[in-house]
């Protein structure tokens, strides 16, 4: 939001007295402008590089050209006939010797990069291959060194999903020079060392068209491989794209020539610069667009100290910033500026910074490292505060911030405020005022839609049914009288839900029976006038909370977090929900929601997605609910600790299953349900007589069983 004209901000609100909270003020300064010394550093130093590599941009397009003619090649392993050595068996290296595959072997108390060296001889100088026997790809792969320099980058992990660990079999990794003798092949990872069982180097047959990677690549052309990289992106989307300023070079490299029809079709302003010419070489292509490029940049640079000190006009989808007014230079200068063209600044720029510049960052983030574990942690709260500039905002025409339409000003909506509202305050957002409106007395939807939740959290189902909307395609209320009734009630003793709660939970309809009446079914089959109490599932978290409560291992702590990670830390994990653990017994109000991966638990008993609002619950019944009451972990530690101090306890095992009915159905046992209760358990004792040799073992196992049953039975997750 702070990227747009807004009138108000998110803002954490720190909870501590007027000198911790200046102290700590101070303190962030620091860190900021350590941080901001960092970024002007950062910021010239990608400058000078882009700068340099803007004066190189013909050798960029023909290095990307090779890169993407490489990719065409593809060869097969070679499976005999090379060098082959084990994965555990290199000469150095910090790397485990025993690699396992989906793990990141790296070894504790090792900082990386982690990587293995191989001692290689082959008899003759020469192209060499190298492949992989079962290498792991799903997490990267290692980059490769040769006699000391490095010949390959690896590729990136598969991010966002789980990925297959390895490619299966031999692979081919790349072709790279050898010496005569002994070579030394280096492979190395920043973070962990993927599996892999064999290496196998084999000479290339005479004559075979190598491919090259991108680091050789760039080698040969002297240009920046981050750099280079991201124009072998924008040449393969460009490809194909008669409007592409770079359509001749594709041109060229599918036909040798710029003759005859070779450019019909291309659609942008540039081709009008390659009109009548027709270059010999690869090389002379190359360097006319050099020209036009270094044209365009000369043109842009002069249009720059024109418009210095003028007013920046506002962008939009509609409305881009204004480029050059010749529209054929404009197409060259808007690929070569494009703030994330190919000449953006790499991820990696950092690593071509000159030495000092690096070591110099490299103290000063030192120093930023030391103040942020130093900062005071004191408590806070989200909150808004107003903006610096308050304004009236232009609409968001289909709801995107580019599209802007006309300047409105602040106001309620006309729907429900009327067309009667005093103008908001020129110098306040208007926040304020929102909340006074919406607690306003006389409000016709704040008290109503209040009341209307609350009831509907007591009996399964709004007076108004349709709880997220009280509009005209939602339904009508069942008894408005009670809904007006309920709403000025709540504003009367001034907003408490808690008075609310008592109210409804005192009142004769909350605490009528579920028992069925065939009489009253027949006149009103739907209970909406509620002759009886619905029969509701409980929810996800009573659920969970519930399981714990009655076994014993509930854990009432209060504050406190399950999560690892700091304050605006990435924690979206896929596979392991953030780095929490869901499986001890702290109260389901602790447990941490990463929307990206969600506790199996809630989602199997119908928790609303948590990105979106939702006053009206879903309630299923659907197999993998019994599933996970069978077998979750939860449930099997919480019933195996019942089970273990109900043994422990010196009375009858007909006691032990009145006790744990009345803990978990908070009822006695029938006489029949005690009988059925000891049978079930002596038919488990004996069923595991073959599968477990300790009677002990047998007497618990078959006693967690009775309990896990009763967990699992309607009557404990539905509310009579």
């Amino acid at each position: 939001m702070e990227n747009f004209n807004v009138v108000a901000k998110w803002h954490e609100y720190v909870l501590a007295p007027e000198g911790e909270r200046e102290t700590l003020t101070q303190h962030l300064a620091k860190i900021e402008a350590k941080n901001k010394e960092i970024s002007r550093i950062s910021k010239a130093e990608d400058e000078k590089l882009i700068t340099a590599a803007r004066s190189h941009i013909g050798s960029y397009l023909l290095a990307a050209d090779d890169v993407l003619r490489y990719e065409k090649i593809h060869l097969r392993p070679a499976i005999s006939g090379g060098v082959r050595r084990a994965a555990n068996s290199f000469d150095r290296g910090n790397a485990p010797r025993t690699l396992e595959k989906e793990k990141s072997n790296a070894p504790k108390g090792v900082k990386g990069p982690y990587f293995a060296e191989y001692d290689v001889t082959v008899p003759a100088a020469g192209e060499y291959q190298l492949d992989f026997l079962e290498e792991e790809v799903g997490g990267g792969t290692v980059d490769v060194h040769i006699n000391g320099m490095l010949e390959q980058r690896g590729r990136r992990p598969v991010e966002n999903r789980e990925a297959s660990p390895d490619a299966g079999g031999w692979s081919v990794t790349g072709v790279f020079p050898l010496k005569a003798g002994v070579n030394t092949i280096r492979l190395e990872h920043k973070s962990r060392f993927p599996y892999f069982e064999e290496l196998m180097v084999t000479a290339l047959p005479a004559g075979l068209n190598a491919p090259r990677s991108q680091v050789q690549v760039s080698r040969q052309y002297g240009v920046n491989p981050s750099f280079l990289s991201a124009w072998v992106e924008e040449m393969r989307r460009s490809k194909g794209a008669p409007n592409s300023v770079l359509y001749a070079i594709f041109a060229y490299s599918e036909k040798g020539s710029l003759a005859g029809d070779a450019l019909a079709g291309w659609t942008s302003p540039a081709a009008a610069r390659f009109q009548n010419f027709q270059p010999k070489t690869r090389d002379e292509l190359a360097a006319h667009y050099q020209e036009l490029f270094a044209e365009a940049g000369q043109a842009w640079q002069k249009e720059l100290k024109e418009r210095a000190g003028a007013p920046k006009a506002e962008r939009n989808a509609v409305q881009q910033e204004a480029g050059l007014s010749d529209k054929q230079m404009e197409s060259f200068r808007e690929l070569s500026y494009a703030k994330a063209g190919p000449f953006a600044a790499p991820g990696d720029a950092r690593t071509y910074y000159p030495q000092a510049v690096q070591d110099q960052i490299a103290a000063i983030e030192k120093e930023t490292k030391a103040l942020e574990a130093a900062t005071p942690d004191l408590p806070r709260a989200m909150g808004v505060e107003e903006s610096a500039k308050i304004a009236d905002l232009p609409i968001h025409l289909r709801g995107s911030h580019w599209t802007l339409g006309d300047t409105v000003p602040r106001r309620f909506p006309r729907v429900i405020a009327g067309e009667a509202q005093a103008p908001l305050p020129a110098n306040q957002s208007g926040r304020l005022q929102l909340a006074e409106w919406l607690t306003r007395p006389d409000h016709p939807l704040t008290g109503r839609v209040m009341a209307n939740r609350i009831w509907r959290w007591h009996f399964g189902r709004g007076i108004v049914p349709s709880t997220d909307n009280f509009g005209r395609l939602g339904e009508a209320p069942t008894n408005q009288v009670l809904l007006d009734w309920l709403a000025l009630r709540f504003v009367e003793q001034g907003w408490s839900v808690k008075q609310l709660h008592r109210t409804i939970m005192l009142s004769s309809t909350y605490q009528m029976s579920s028992n069925y009446d065939a009489h009253a079914a027949e006149v009103d089959p739907e209970n909406t006038l509620l002759w009886r109490a619905n029969r509701q599932r409980l929810e996800a978290e009573e659920i969970r909370d519930a399981v714990t409560a009655v076994t014993g291992v509930i854990d009432f702590a209060e504050g406190g977090t399950l999560l690892s990670q700091k304050d605006r830390q990435y924690v979206s994990n896929t596979s392991r929900r953030g780095g929490a653990d869901y499986d001890v017994p702290r109260r389901s109000v602790y447990l941490p929601m990463v929307r990206s991966s969600m506790y199996e638990m809630f989602q199997a008993f119908d928790l609303p997605d948590p990105s979106t609002p939702n006053g009206d619950r879903n309630s299923t019944v659907v197999a993998p609910q019994a599933l996970f009451l069978m077998n979750a972990t939860l449930v099997l530690k919480s019933t195996k600790a019942m089970a273990t101090k109900l043994l422990a306890e010196s009375v009858d095992d007909a006691t032990r299953v009145r006790e744990i009915y009345e803990r978990a159905l908070a009822r006695p046992p029938a006489s029949s349900d005690v009988d059925r209760a000891l049978t079930f358990i002596a038919q488990i004792e004996k069923a595991m007589e073959d599968r477990e040799t300790d009677p002990a073992a047998r007497h618990l196992f078959a006693w967690q069983s009775f309990c896990k049953a009763l967990l699992s039975t309607n009557e404990f997750i539905y509310v009579n």
